[in-house]
C-alpha cells in the first residue's frame, strides 16, 4: 500500500511527519524533494487539485482546445 504523506526533513536529517502515526517497526519509505524555492507559506497542492487539472486537460484534449505534442 502506497500513502503519501507530507512533512519536513530538517538540516540534521530528522524527519517530521504531519497526521502520521509513527509505526513500532521499520518499514520501507520513498521520498521526494520538492524545490526548496517554494516559499514557507505556500500552500502544497493535494492530490485532488491534480486530479482535477489532469481531468480537465483530457477534457479539453478530447474537445481538441488542446493538441498532443
Amino acid at each position: 500500500m502506497l500513502k503519501t504523506v507530507k512533512g519536513i526533513i530538517r538540516p540534521n536529517g530528522k524527519i517530521d511527519l504531519d497526521d502520521f502515526e509513527i509505526p513500532q517497526f521499520p518499514i520501507r519509505v520513498m521520498v521526494t524533494i520538492l524545490d526548496e524555492d517554494l516559499p514557507k507559506e505556500s500552500k502544497l497542492s493535494e492530490v485532488g487539485d491534480y486530479l482535477e487539472r489532469l481531468e480537465n486537460y483530457e477534457e479539453a484534449l478530447a474537445k481538441g482546445q488542446v493538441q498532443w505534442k
